[in-house]
């Protein structure tokens, strides 16, 4: 079950006015959000491989390299493909990669 957070500010005030819609409006949008999840991975899963084995060819330009990927994406300044492009990026590096990635992602 997604984090109850994801849904946006105004429907969680649903919650309390109007407990009906608010529930409505969860089960829609988390229906769509996992009808959603495997056209991101479809999409996501070719350029994140290929970013995996960029940075192991050059571990020392992991954030150039990442950077250059999210560039590749249908819109790159999506912060929702960036974010699956990341997950995606990440379960497949190892630990000292993961958290250098981690580290660029929050600075």
């Amino acid at each position: 079950m997604p984090a109850e957070n994801d849904l946006p500010s105004h429907v969680r005030t649903w919650e309390q006015t109007n407990p009906k819609a608010f529930e409505i409006y969860k089960e829609a949008f988390n229906k769509n959000r996992m009808a959603n999840i495997p056209v991101l991975q479809e999409i996501m899963e070719p350029i994140a491989q290929k970013t995996v084995d960029n940075i192991n060819s050059h571990p020392e330009d992991l954030w150039k390299i990442f950077k250059q990927a999210a560039h590749e994406l249908e819109d790159p300044t999506n912060t929702n493909q960036i974010m699956a492009l990341y997950d995606a990026v990440y379960a497949k590096m190892d630990l000292l990669q993961q958290k250098k990635l981690a580290y660029h992602m929050a600075y």
